[in-house]
């Protein structure tokens, strides 16, 4: 008779188990709700930040080009990453 007692146990924990783990899984968080109300926020200013970001940077583009080759920025950023990549593929 224990031995039923204590699989019946058994078996109803598994039970309120999985129904936790279904529950908290089936959940929306309300963290996810406002990350979707601050992407959708975005929307209107990505293309005008773009465009921006492109006339700021666009005329100065071969002085920070000089200026990561003289100081050797260029071998940190560019080289370097390169390398790793290519030992990966070879």
């Amino acid at each position: 008779m224990s031995r039923r007692v204590g699989l019946l146990v058994l078996v109803v924990a598994l039970l309120l188990a999985a129904v936790v783990v279904v529950l908290a899984l089936s959940a929306r968080s309300p963290l996810q709700d406002g990350r979707d109300a601050v992407d959708g926020r975005w929307v209107p200013l990505r293309v005008p930040l773009a465009v921006r970001y492109d006339a700021l940077l666009r005329p100065y583009g071969f002085i920070l080009l000089y200026a990561l080759l003289l100081t050797r920025g260029f071998d940190y950023l560019v080289v370097a990453p390169s390398r790793l990549i290519l030992s990966w593929l070879v």
